[in-house]
This record gives structure tokens, C-alpha cells and sequence, in this order.
């Protein structure tokens, strides 16, 4: 494996692959010849969106996307290709029906094979984002040294993905280094808890429950972010830890995508806090360090 461009090599990568979804039921409906502009539409956007946030397209064609990515960016790209999807779909298809399509993200060590990595992310596409969530759907993972973490999954246009997106970026890397919040979500409340919320008609309880643990551990776990300012009532101080906490909520909360999810609702993970973790050990020196490029021979992909 070698660098792309100058830069320090990273520790980790984002591998992203993405496939459209009932395609071949949409070709029943619409024909070939909206599948063929929708194709065309669609792929004159993947390589420069993939480029224009520093990652290296490895296979681009009809309704599938393989490319490596620098973990801040990954998850960023991955909705921006939603987005060009969408607008090719309803270009070439019009009203009613449009396909959608799926994703997975694998965050990697770079000292992971990369064919393990890719075999990882087709059994997270496939049995997570589509057959596990009702598809139209990202799902992530995270690979250490060949050991997988648990999935996180949400429907594309959930704010659970924008707040994901965000963490990976480091837009709130304060909030994913809290290690007492994080402890609180994983520990102390656990998924019983977690699954009384889940549904979104508690939504102002859970919020107080999980800024009244981000008070209590600011402090300790932040010092670089004081707390409101001691002239601020209780009430008022809270309501500050509420409004900081609501990307954390939405992260938390997975919403099924179209019909066929294996749920019907909403619930609450707590294993998102492994990826809170993760991104925060990732924003520490707050640079993007450079993709590595593999050669294509590694994928085992054929491709």
C-alpha cells in the first residue's frame, strides 16, 4: 500500500461501497431505458464527488460505488452520492417509484487486509443497510485487527445520519471525548432503558436524562469547554447541555428505512458509543491524514 499525495499515512481508512436497491424490479416498471439514464446521470457524478473529498474511486458503474476514503470524510461523501442518486433517479424516472440506494462505511486499520475489510462491508450492505434496515439506508462498522464492533444503521434522511456524519468529521469532537457521557450511554442506562425511549415520544425526557449526565461529567471530562457560566440557573444550564447533547440523541436513535425492515420502529444503540470513541481518538491533532491507496488486486473484488 502506498501514499496518496504528500502527507502523513493514515492509521485508518473508510472503505464505501453503495448499490442501488430493487433494481431489478424498477427495470420491470420504468424500462430499460430510464435504468440506462439513471446509470449515466448517476456516473457522471461519482469520481469527481469521491475526488473533490481526497478519496480514490476504485470501481464506478451502473448502480455500484467501491471507494477508499479518509475517515472524516467518508461518511460525508457517502450522502452527497445519495444525494446525485436521488436527483439522477427522479431526472430519469419522474413521479411515483424510484429506486433507492444503500451504503456501508468499514472504518479500518490500515494494517487490515483490505479483502477482509471489503468482504466485511458487501455483509454490511447487504444484511444491515438492506435486509436488516428495509434498505434506502447507511450502515457502519469498524474493524480493529480483524475484530468487528456492532453495526450502526439509519435511514438516509434521519437526522442520526447528518449527526454522524458530523462526529466523524469532528464537528463535535468535544461531546464524543466525553467519557462519562459515553459510560452513562453504554453502562449505566443500558439498552432496557435505552429501548423505553426509542420510539421518539419521550424525546424530552431523554434529553434532560443525558444532559444532566453531560453537566456532571463536563467538568471532568472537558476541561476545555467550562461549564455555563455560574451566574446561569440550574434550569438554564441544562437547557445549554440539552441543545449540545441533540446531535448525540440523534445518533442514537436508528430509524428503519422502506418496507421490509426486520423493525418497525425506532430504537435507541448504545453501540454507538464505540464510534464516539472512535472518531474521538481520530480528531486528536485535528488533521486529515493522507488515504492509502491498495492495489486493486487486493480487493479480491475482480474488479
Amino acid at each position: 500500500m502506498t501514499a496518496a499525495g504528500i502527507g502523513e499515512p493514515a492509521t485508518h481508512y473508510a472503505l464505501l461501497l453503495m448499490d442501488g436497491d430493487r433494481i431489478g424490479e424498477a427495470l420491470a416498471q420504468a424500462g430499460p431505458g430510464a435504468i440506462a439514464t439513471l446509470f449515466k446521470r448517476f456516473g457522471t457524478q461519482v469520481t469527481q464527488t469521491i475526488r473533490r473529498h481526497d478519496g480514490i474511486c476504485i470501481y464506478a458503474g451502473g448502480d455500484d460505488v467501491l471507494a477508499l476514503l479518509s475517515v472524516p470524510d467518508a461518511v460525508t461523501c457517502a450522502r452527497e452520492l445519495r444525494e446525485h442518486w436521488t436527483g439522477a433517479a427522479e431526472e430519469a424516472m419522474g413521479e411515483g417509484s424510484r429506486p433507492t440506494i444503500s451504503a456501508a462505511v468499514i472504518f479500518a486499520e490500515a494494517t487490515v487486509p483490505l479483502r477482509l475489510v471489503l468482504a466485511r462491508a458487501h455483509e454490511v450492505l447487504d444484511g444491515v443497510a438492506k435486509d436488516g434496515n428495509g434498505r434506502d439506508s447507511l450502515a457502519a462498522d469498524i474493524i480493529r485487527g480483524g475484530d468487528f464492533s456492532r453495526s450502526w444503521v439509519s435511514q438516509w434522511d434521519a437526522p442520526g445520519v447528518e449527526a454522524f456524519a458530523g462526529f466523524a468529521s469532528g464537528q463535535h469532537a468535544p461531546l464524543a471525548a466525553s467519557s462519562g457521557l459515553l459510560h452513562a450511554i453504554g453502562g449505566r442506562f443500558g439498552a432496557p432503558v435505552l429501548d423505553l425511549f426509542a420510539d421518539g415520544g419521550h424525546d424530552d425526557d431523554f434529553e434532560r436524562l443525558l444532559a444532566q449526565a453531560h453537566l456532571r461529567n463536563r467538568s471532568r471530562d472537558l476541561p476545555a469547554m467550562d461549564a455555563p457560566g455560574g451566574d446561569l440557573s440550574e434550569e438554564e444550564r441544562l437547557e445549554i447541555a440539552r441543545k449540545e447533547i441533540r446531535p448525540l440523541v440523534a445518533l442514537l436513535r436508528e430509524v428503519p428505512g422502506g418496507a421490509g425492515a426486520r423493525r418497525d420502529r425506532p430504537r435507541l444503540n448504545p453501540d454507538a458509543a464505540l464510534f464516539l470513541r472512535f472518531f474521538a481518538r481520530q480528531s486528536v491533532g485535528g488533521s486529515r491524514s493522507q488515504v492509502l491507496i491498495p492495489d486493486v488486486a487486493d480487493t479480491g473484488d475482480g474488479r
